[in-house]
């Protein structure tokens, strides 16, 4: 089977599922008894198509989930914590400058 084959036959599935989809919701059994049912099939709708799509969702999904780790802003917490960091660095740095200017001193005095 060639590729445009096979996405052939992939989309005829795909089809012949929706319009299953679509006779059950039509239903006026669905309907009835306080949308219940209607909302339960519905639920098993968004799995289904989920798992049928899945050669498009889960790459989207990964993607989605990349990128909103990327864009996300951080928290208060991670905030005062990166911050904390920031400063000890800092000191630190202004230290070990007083230190080798020191060191550099002492050898100018030798």
């Amino acid at each position: 089977m060639t590729f445009m084959e096979i996405l052939n036959s992939y989309a005829n599935v795909l089809w012949h599922f929706f319009q299953t989809d679509l006779s059950v919701f039509s239903n006026v059994w669905m309907y009835i008894p306080l949308l219940i049912p209607v909302c339960f099939y519905f639920i098993f709708f968004l799995l289904k198509w989920y798992v049928l799509l899945a050669p498009i969702t889960i790459p989207l999904t990964f993607v989605a989930n990349t990128l909103r780790g990327l864009f996300s802003p951080i928290d208060m917490k991670e905030y005062r914590r990166l911050k904390k960091d920031v400063e000890f660095l800092k000191k630190t740095q202004e230290t070990s400058l007083k230190t080798i200017s020191n060191i550099i001193d002492t050898d100018k005095n030798d």
